[in-house]
């Protein structure tokens, strides 16, 4: 079956999109300008798919600056996934060494959700970070912030069992 005209034109105007977001992509990265000024001027107007796409490209010195906001992010229900992998492709040891300072003031808040959301990414990043941080969370004033320490303890023992 052959496309017709209009699907002709959709296909030819994906590829020359595509086109020029790899040229841009290159120049973006080539480019002798601060490229995370940049991204976080795209997160603060809202360009966060953008921001988080470009993201997977930085070097790792760059990627690491980056990381407060990757954590901020990690937070959010629709960005979470892909924050929380550029999160892990950082070196684990120098990740061990600084996401507790970066997440702290995102826990000072006292949220909930967001409590839940920084023990899922421990949970991905160390068992002894997730359980420092839950056993904080059941000495916590909030029931709810308790309850979410009380089932990362409990999926910590299902995972050692396993």
């Amino acid at each position: 079956m052959k496309p017709d005209e209009t699907d002709e034109k959709l296909w030819q105007d994906m590829v020359q999109s595509y086109l020029q977001y790899v040229t841009l992509s290159h120049k973006f990265f080539t480019s002798k300008i601060d490229r995370l000024k940049l991204l976080r001027e795209g997160l603060r107007r809202g360009d966060i798919v953008v921001t988080l796409t470009l993201a997977s490209s930085l070097n790792l010195s760059e990627l690491s600056q980056f990381l407060p906001e990757l954590v901020l992010f990690s937070t959010s229900q629709g960005y979470a996934h892909k924050a929380r992998e550029l999160i892990l492709s950082l070196p684990k040891e120098w990740l061990l060494e600084h996401i507790e300072s970066i997440s702290e003031p995102i826990l000072q808040a006292n949220d909930e959700e967001d409590f839940r959301r920084i023990l899922e990414l421990y949970f991905e990043i160390d068992p002894q970070l997730t359980e420092n941080l839950a056993k904080r969370a059941i000495n916590h004033t909030d029931e709810y912030i308790r309850e979410a320490g009380q089932d990362f303890l409990e999926k910590l023992a299902t995972n050692l069992d396993s």
